[in-house]
């Protein structure tokens, strides 16, 4: 590793980028956040090709940032099989419920329309299959949905696991889950579609000796198609080794035409701050010793999909990557910077430190173990280094709820984080950490 010296000019530089003519960059930055988040995208799914029109913007940013098309092409296509929502209506004793905001609808429903009576499940008949089997026998389960409280079980983990098992293995269909978090319930995508509906509802939205309910849902099970997006800055061409600087671009899209889930944070937040980051390094005089490959994800809130593809499917070899550094979440949080997988990565971890410590960036780096639940993760599956940079992942009550919007986005943690990982890229471009 380079000593300090050698790392100070690039930190130097960045931290003067962003501070002679900050107000220009920033404005850029928050000019991309609030252009994804916009209603134009659709929440960046696949109903009314949101996710394709994102993809499509992001490509432009990219050239106007100076980035190259990757073996000639900006896109990387891939499929998968999803079910969508298209429309829900929902009345409880007539009144009308809200969706996004009083209750979501697990995305794997099947389209259903009727008026069905409301029946409560005590917590004490899911505490053994023969009591749960016993009232189902007693309940006309074609004309009832069964409403359970899962605050109250989840007091229990055991008890709340296993009663899970019990309510959903039973031959019951219709389910309304009754819960204070309940708008971040089951708003990621549909892989497969159930026999099953379930309805995820506020308790304060909720009245329980409410009688009738009326629910009209239409949903549409689809294999759709959908592309990774990535341009590449050129280093010296003496140098074969590549950088990975990555993020996931698609969001959670609707829940009918009422329920838009801008996404702002997650993840509009680290595709602004790729893009910022390129024309940064664009607009230095000197190129980078290794080229740094930029590459939005799809599919990711379906299961970390494009992810997955690109790893199996990369268009590099995989012996010229020298690190993969993943950003998710980095618009929100009071946690400091959460630093995954950074455990089983000493070397980039100590590099990230020393930049940090100098720059006096982020306050503080939270250095954790490996997740699943990232697009690095399918990465490091593949024995290739990777870390992902997240201040999302400590509780926020805008996660994935329609809340996540550009007007709650930090946009001075995210310059923080922006120069963070400048530094990074930039200051040792001879750093190794292959194992």
């Amino acid at each position: 590793m380079k000593n300090l010296k050698s790392m100070l000019p690039f930190l130097f530089l960045f931290l003067l980028y962003f501070g002679s003519t900050q107000a220009q960059n920033v404005d850029r930055v928050k000019s991309i956040v609030k252009e994804l988040s916009s209603k134009k995208y659709h929440g960046r799914c696949y109903t009314h090709r949101g996710a394709e029109k994102a993809g499509k913007y992001i490509q432009s940013e990219f050239e106007k940032s100076g980035l190259q098309p990757v073996n000639g092409k900006w896109e990387q296509p891939f499929s998968f099989d999803l079910n969508q929502i298209i429309k829900v209506k929902l009345k409880i004793d007539g009144q009308k419920l809200i969706p996004g905001a009083d209750y979501v609808v697990r995305r794997n429903s099947p389209v259903i329309k009727g008026n069905w009576d409301l029946t409560m499940i005590e917590a004490q008949h899911l505490k053994n299959p023969e009591k749960m089997a016993s009232l189902i026998e007693k309940i006309d389960l074609e004309n009832q949905f069964m409403v359970v409280d899962l605050d109250d079980l989840r007091k229990n983990r055991e008890m709340y696991d296993s009663a899970a098992k019990i309510l959903f293995g039973s031959a019951a269909d219709k389910f309304i889950l009754l819960q204070e978090d309940a708008i971040k319930d089951y708003v990621v995508y549909g892989r497969k579609k159930s026999e099953k509906v379930v309805i995820s509802i506020r308790k304060q939205a909720f009245n329980k000796s409410a009688k009738k309910l009326e629910l009209r849902l239409k949903t549409e099970f689809n294999n759709i198609t959908t592309n990774n997006v990535m341009g590449m800055l050129q280093g010296k061409a003496e140098h074969d080794s590549i950088i990975i600087v990555c993020g996931h671009y698609d969001h959670l899209g609707e829940m009918g035409p009422k329920a838009f889930y801008p996404g702002a944070d997650d993840n509009a937040s680290s595709i602004a701050a790729m893009i910022e980051l390129a024309h940064f390094l664009n607009a230095q005089k000197t190129k980078p010793e290794k080229s740094i490959l930029f590459v939005g994800f799809s599919g990711e809130e379906a299961g970390l999909i494009g992810s997955k593809y690109f790893t199996e499917n990369l268009p590099i070899a995989d012996s010229r990557i020298s690190y993969v550094i993943n950003m998710d979440m980095i618009g929100f949080g009071k946690a400091g910077l959460q630093v995954w997988n950074g455990k089983n990565e000493p070397r980039l971890v100590k590099q990230l430190k020393t930049i940090n410590n100098h720059g006096q960036l982020v306050d503080t780096l939270v250095i954790k173990e490996n997740t699943p639940n990232s697009d690095h993760y399918y990465f490091t599956e593949h024995d290739i280094p990777a870390i992902f940079l997240s201040t999302g992942l400590a509780p926020s009550k805008h996660y994935h709820t329609v809340y996540d919007t550009f007007d709650n986005t930090d946009f001075g943690r995210m310059k923080e984080i922006i120069q963070l990982v400048a530094g990074l890229v930039n200051a040792d471009q001879k750093l190794s950490v292959k194992k």
